[in-house]
């Protein structure tokens, strides 16, 4: 959808025009579910993320700065909800897809990376990175997102998002071969 016709839909839900506010819904409500599945990697958890992102956007709409671009603004929402919610369900015996991100950082090592075994480790290993970097990660591992579908989510440069997945993965790498060591 073209920017200004989104920036109409916003300033009618602003004012209360509910269609406006479901038409925004339904033009963006497939990514940011299927990003939430990919974070959350339990299907009744993202539902009810998606629910409350909603809910988030809906009351936080009127603050939202139209000149800049809503999807990085909207996903970064989506991202608080979900790591808010993940971290009350932490304890939680559901399996998620971080283990799928980290086996991407086992086979960029020349040896063996340890085996992470428990849920909190892995999610341990991932909040050792900044918000950005972990959100960078999670939309290139888990989204599938190319470098430049990611720059435009998050509003900043190629070589950035570049430069910051290399940090993230040296950094996961290191927290989980001190793991090891420590094992």
């Amino acid at each position: 959808m073209e920017e200004k016709k989104l920036k109409q839909l916003i300033k009618k839900s602003v004012n209360g025009h509910q269609k406006a506010f479901e038409k925004i819904m339904y033009l963006h409500g497939n990514q940011v579910l299927g990003y939430l599945m990919k974070l959350c990697a339990n299907k009744e958890f993202a539902e009810d993320v998606y629910q409350e992102v909603w809910i988030k956007v809906y009351r936080k709409l009127n603050t939202y700065d139209q000149t800049k671009a809503f999807e990085p603004w909207l996903f970064t929402i989506a991202r608080n909800t979900a790591f808010d919610f993940l971290k009350k369900h932490k304890n939680d015996p559901i399996p998620t897809i971080d283990e799928i991100l980290l086996q991407d950082v086992r086979s960029s090592t020349p040896h063996e990376s340890p085996m992470i075994e428990t849920e909190s480790q892995i999610h341990t290993a991932l909040e050792q990175l900044s918000e950005m970097n972990r959100q960078i990660v999670v939309l290139r591992y888990m989204s599938d997102l190319s470098y430049d579908q990611i720059a435009k989510k998050l509003d900043c440069d190629v070589s950035t998002i570049k430069w910051r997945l290399y940090e993230s993965k040296k950094q996961l790498k290191k927290f989980l071969e001190q793991k090891e060591d420590v094992s």
